[in-house]
């Protein structure tokens, strides 16, 4: 059965001021986000109960049309398909979520490792230099020169 054309561009309209005014309060969260945090995280929560009980709720009633020569359970059976896609959906949607920002922390975390090591690296080469111009009294420390230059091929190697 094909529905009605003033119950098509109602479910559209629906759907388009729904994704307008998302993109809106997404917009002005992003905007305000370093000085209003908890005001952000207010919203995307209300943003994302509410998304939640519109796709649980109504959203599957407007996408099961009416079934003229069906019984009524074939329509419940219907529209609960239709909600455990969403709700199976949501699902797949949190756990890539959920990956993206596993793997974004992961790099974090090894980008700082790699910053930490190089500081290592970095005051080692500052220490083994400081250690090739040692001198003691007037003369030169040959035995702490030597441990710079040992110093210096551990850096090498490493």
């Amino acid at each position: 059965m094909i529905p009605e054309p003033n119950w098509v561009i109602a479910y559209w309209s629906r759907i388009v001021f729904g994704i307008a005014l998302i993109g809106v309060l997404v917009a002005w969260a992003v905007r305000y986000w370093e000085r209003r945090q908890a005001v952000v995280w207010a919203v995307g929560g209300l943003l994302t109960l509410g998304l939640a009980g519109f796709v649980i709720w109504p959203l599957p009633e407007w996408l099961v049309p009416e079934l003229a020569d069906a019984a009524p359970q074939v329509r419940v059976t219907l529209v609960n398909e239709v909600r455990r896609t969403w709700v199976n959906v949501a699902g797949g949607v949190i756990a890539v979520g959920a990956l993206v920002i596993a793997l974004w922390r992961s790099h974090i975390a090894h980008r700082s490792v790699l910053a930490t090591e190089l500081g290592q690296i970095t005051e080692s080469f500052t220490r083994a230099i400081e250690q090739l111009g040692a001198v003691k009294g007037d003369k030169p420390n040959v035995e702490v020169r030597i441990g710079g230059i040992y110093a210096l091929e551990q850096i090498a190697l490493d």
